[in-house]
């Protein structure tokens, strides 16, 4: 079991002996010891440092002003217009190409079973589809259309 009463000690450098004494001095003419000198002076402070926050958070609440909000004007915006290039005369629109043609050309021989390769490249080459061949490949390739069992078939 630990003692009531602890006693520490510790050196005091030279720089602050003087201070030091004074301190001592101090205690002896109040009639305390060291320890109880600085415990009282310690609380002495805190009790300082809590009735000067309580007294400064009273004046800064009451010196605040309510703050007025700003609320911004929303203005309206012109509508933004699609853009819509137009074509020179001789410019291809999108579903002018080959690629969309063959396409189409197979949605319109598709019966829902299929429909025979060489019968759709026939087909293009009469509707004169240029290389009808690479255009069916880069459907097939990009997976919009797929060959199975001799058919070619639709992905979608």
């Amino acid at each position: 079991m630990a003692p009531d009463r602890v006693t520490f000690r510790f050196p005091i450098d030279s720089q602050f002996r003087v201070d030091w004494d004074d301190f001592r001095q101090k205690a002896k003419d109040a009639g305390k010891t060291t320890a109880q000198l600085l415990q009282e002076l310690v609380m002495e402070h805190l009790d300082d440092e809590a009735h000067g926050e309580e007294s400064d958070l009273r004046v800064l609440i009451e010196s605040e002003e309510p703050q007025v909000r700003k609320v911004r004007k929303v203005r309206k915006r012109t509508p933004v217009v699609p853009f819509n290039p137009k074509l020179d005369v001789g410019a291809l629109r999108p579903e002018d190409t080959p690629k969309f043609r063959i396409l189409t050309l197979f949605r319109s021989l598709n019966k829902g079973d299929g429909v025979d390769p060489d019968e759709l490249l026939a087909e293009a080459a009469r509707l004169e589809i240029p290389n009808p061949q690479r255009e069916m490949q880069k459907l097939v390739r990009r997976g919009i259309l797929y060959i199975h069992d001799g058919m070619c078939r639709a992905a979608t």
